[in-house]
Parts: structure tokens; C-alpha cells; sequence
């Protein structure tokens, strides 16, 4: 919503504003520092100065003066560590959880029109999928998205699920032209710069399900929810160490990995233990190497959580917001995890999750779910200790062993790929002239206050690979450089 001279203006998207004569475009500089560390700008934060989002779970009351309430309804930290110590053993934990899912994913089966399931063939969506089309007298729709490259296609493990189950499959390999056609496209997707590079094939998959149905079931929140993030797994075995090690002896190891390419890292990794079996470490080692600056847990999840430490953004800005203003870590061993999915929640889920499946599918008129994200399976969730959550190096424990009364384990077990498009090849090949344009945009600097020489600097290093860049954050600039185009 916006105040335009003592009126209060409402839409769903930022693009409607754009039509009013007199909206004030005033750039929020400090959210322009929160999406470059981040990827994303959440409520209630916008990248318009007199702009502003509504959280989740409130609603805003204007009355016939003009006053202005907001009011909360529902707030999803209100059930992190509320209950007593769950003294219930694994199984019951185990019946209970499968009955309110199987409750929560009917639920959101009920239309007047038909209903499909992206299908990715993680253990998300197979849940989803494999309960519903148990229970269902009907072969349900399922869809999935697979790219050229076979490192990051992952439209096989889904049709291979979606044959044992039994549903009606369509699977669509996605070309390089096919994700080229939609660049052009993304500001008006995103009217807010958004720099999560999956929204290209989520806004793919969604054309796809679309030819066939109305209404379409995602499995997002799981990871969240149940401890599904490498990152948990890594903050709930080693935070502790790192943590106690004396202060001289961190600021050695930050140095010995600040002179580390990460390229090197990537390409051994098999061979440290520490980092074996985790992906796209290489782009992640930023945010390892950055934890060791961490002073408590909250900060150090967010860093792991940023690709930007506040030092570093500031010699891209000196306009900061806070990432994060909730509750405290309690102190709880076994719920750490539920601690970080609540920040989560918070901040990715919100900020960039859920508006970028619900601008994909809104682009093609789609209307998508997420059963993940039922009220009951939230409050229970966050309330299982973490043992049945993260065992060893098997995330989402819990849900696997639902999963598998419906799908035999050796179709699940496999590495992670995600759902990424390869941004530094494309970066550094037909996105080229689009980063040396940025270069040349003296405007863009000036009107966003950033700082030139140190932006330009990391995208000549990063296209004749002087020194490692991360090309997420490329793609932030890249993104924001044309969203500004667009709309600033």
C-alpha cells in the first residue's frame, strides 16, 4: 500500500501503482542493500521509499478519518518453543504427522476445476503426490521441468516417481532459447527486482501445468519446516564448535579461507570431509568462510543465509536494514532446527519462495497451493524436536520415512541438484554487453547509491576471471540494473 496525499492506495502488484500520475517512485535505498545481500526484498520491506508490503498474517483497518491500524492475526513465531518438551516417542510423533498431512493435502484437492502437481521428484513433492494419488480414485496430473544439461536435470527421478505412483505424467525439456525468451520478461514477472534465477523454470513449469489445468499443488515449506537446508545441517553440527574456538584462532582461519579460491575447494571437496557430499559448494563458500565472524547463532544463520556479510555490503552501500527482527534462540539443543526454518519462514519462505511461485503462476493464470503451508502442519512441525528431523547427514528424516510406506527409498536417495539455471555461463557469454552496459550507467549508481568503482571492479574480475566473484551476486546486479530499466 502507498499514501498518495492522505489516500491510501492498495494492489497486489507494485506495476498497478505505475499508473497513478503522481506515485512517488523515491528508490528505498536501504532495501536496494537488503536485495544485493540477499536476493530478495521481504514485507515488510519494498524497494519503493513510500511503498510498503503488508506482513503476513495481518490485515490493515482504515477508518473514515484516515487512521491507520495493523492488526495481526496470526504470526508463526507465536508457536516456536511455545509447547512443553514433547515427551511422545518417534512413532507416535510419526502416526500423528502423516494424519495431518494426509488432511491438509486432501483439503487443498477440493475445486471446481481441474487440479495438477508440479513434480520435481524430491521428497517434497513425492509426498505430496504419492499421498494424494493413493487416496485419489482418479490418475492426477503431475508436471516436471528438465533441462539440456543433465547435471541439472532432474525431470528423470520425477517421471520415475510419477510411473510407480501412477499418475498422469508431462515432462518438458526446456532449451537454452526457451529460458532466453523469458529474460526480457522478467521485470514485468517481478516488478520489484528479484534475483532468485529458479523463477525462470518455475514460471516454465507453470506454462506447462497450465495447458492442462487450472489449479496447481507445490510442495514448498517442507525444507523449512523439517530441516530440509544443507545450511541446518551444517549450523546444528559445527556452530557450537566454531563458536568456542578463542577469537585469535577464528580470525587465523577467516584469513586462511579468505585466500582460498573456491573453485579450488569445489573441485576437492571430495576429499574434506567437512564439506563432502554437499552441492554447489563453490558458491557457498562465501558464506562458510564469513560464519567464522559470527557473534550468536542468529547471526550466525543469517550469514549463512546471505551472500553478503554487513561488512561487505558495505563497500557496495552504506544503506542497511536489519535482515532479521525476531525472537532469540532459546537455548533448546534439540530445536535449533525449528529455530532456523522459523527464520526462514520469515524471511526466504515469504521473500522469496512464495512470491516467486506466486508471480509465476499469476503470469500464466494459474492458481497454485501449497499444502505444505496448512496452519496445522506449521504449528506441528515446529514443535518436533530435532532428532526426527536431521539424522546424521539425512535431512527431513521424519518425512523420508513417511515417504517411503509410499515410494521405495532407492527412487528418493540422491544428491540434491535444485532447481538452478547456469548463471555464470550465461553471464559471462550472451549476458555480456547487458553487464557492460551496467559499467557504462552512471545514473544507476547515482540514483541508487552504489558504489561504482567496487561494482564495476567485481564484473571485470568476474568476466576475465581475475579473481573468484560470486555470479549470484553478478545476477543480482544484473537483475537490478534491469529492473531499473524498467521501473526506476
Amino acid at each position: 500500500c502507498t499514501g498518495i496525499r492522505n489516500v491510501i492506495y492498495l494492489c497486489l502488484e507494485l506495476k498497478a501503482f505505475h499508473e497513478h500520475p503522481k506515485f512517488d517512485k523515491d528508490i528505498d535505498k536501504k532495501s536496494v542493500g537488503l536485495f544485493l545481500q540477499q536476493g530478495y526484498i521481504h514485507s515488510p520491506h519494498c524497494i519503493y521509499k513510500y511503498a510498503h508490503k503488508l506482513n503476513p498474517g495481518h490485515f490493515l483497518e482504515v477508518n473514515n478519518e484516515g487512521d491507520i491500524q495493523l492488526e495481526k492475526y496470526w504470526d508463526v513465531q507465536d508457536y516456536y518453543g511455545k509447547k512443553e518438551e514433547n515427551s511422545r516417542t518417534g512413532g507416535e510423533i510419526l502416526e500423528e504427522l502423516e494424519s495431518i498431512l494426509k488432511e491438509s493435502f486432501e483439503y487443498r484437492m477440493v475445486s471446481d476445476v481441474p487440479v495438477g502437481m508440479f513434480l520435481s521428484g524430491g521428497i517434497d513433492s513425492s509426498l505430496v503426490t504419492a499421498m494424494l494419488q493413493k487416496n485419489s480414485n482418479t490418475q492426477l496430473k503431475t508436471f516436471t521441468i528438465g533441462f539440456e544439461d543433465e547435471k541439472r536435470n532432474e525431470a528423470p527421478f520425477g517421471k520415475e516417481i510419477a510411473k510407480h505412483i501412477g499418475t498422469d505424467h508431462t515432462e518438458f525439456i526446456c532449451t537454452e532459447n526457451d529460458f532466453k525468451s523469458i529474460l526480457p520478461n522478467l521485470p514485468d514477472i517481478h516488478d520489484e527486482p528479484f534475483g532468485d534465477s529458479s523463477s525462470i523454470p518455475t514460471f516454465l513449469v507453470s506454462k506447462l501445468a497450465k495447458e492442462s489445468v487450472t489449479v496447481s499443488l507445490s510442495a514448498d515449506g517442507g525444507d523449512e519446516l523439517f530441516g530440509g537446508y544443507s545450511k541446518y545441517d551444517i549450523v546444528k553440527k559445527y556452530y557450537s564448535k566454531i563458536n568456542n574456538l578463542p577469537k585469535p584462532l577464528k580470525r587465523i582461519a577467516y584469513g586462511i579461507i579468505n585466500n582460498t579460491n573456491p573453485a579450488f575447494i569445489e573441485k576437492y571437496q571430495k576429499y574434506i570431509p567437512i564439506i563432502n557430499g554437499y552441492t554447489d559448494v563453490g558458491n557457498k563458500f562465501d558464506k562458510f568462510q564469513n560464519a567464522f565472524k559470527a557473534e550468536n547463532l542468529s547471526d550466525f544463520f543469517n550469514i549463512s543465509s546471505t551472500f553478503l556479510n554487513e561488512g561487505e555490503l558495505r563497500k557496495y552501500t552504506n544503506n542497511l536494514h536489519a535482515r532479521f527482527d525476531g525472537p532469540s534462540y532459546d537455548g533448546n539443543d534439540d530445536a535449533i532446527i525449528s529455530y532456523l526454518g522459523l527464520i526462514d519462514i520469515k524471511t526466504y519462505l515469504e521473500g522469496d519462495i512464495m512470491t516467486k511461485v506466486d508471480r509465476a503462476t499469476m503470469q500464466v493464470a494459474l492458481e497454485g497451493r501449497e499444502p505444505f503451508l496448512d496452519q496445522n502442519i506449521i504449528e506441528y512441525a515446529l514443535n518436533i524436536p530435532d532428532r526426527y528431523k536431521i539424522q546424521k547427514k539425512s535431512t527431513k528424516d521424519i518425512l523420508r520415512k513417511i515417504l517411503f510406506k509410499y515410494v521405495p527409498k532407492k527412487l528418493i536417495e540422491r544428491p540434491k541438484q535444485g532447481f538452478a539455471i547456469p548463471l555464470k555461463e550465461w553471464l559471462g557469454s550472451y549476458l555480456k554487453d547487458d553487464l557492460m552496459e551496467i559499467k557504462n550507467d552512471k545514473e544507476f549508481f547515482e540514483k541508487l547509491e552504489l558504489n561504482e568503482i567496487k561494482i564495476n571492479g567485481d564484473i571485470d574480475s568476474f568476466m576475465i576471471n581475475i579473481r573468484y566473484v560470486n555470479p549470484n551476486f553478478i545476477w543480482f546486479v544484473y537483475v537490478l540494473h534491469q529492473w531499473y530499466k524498467r521501473w526506476g
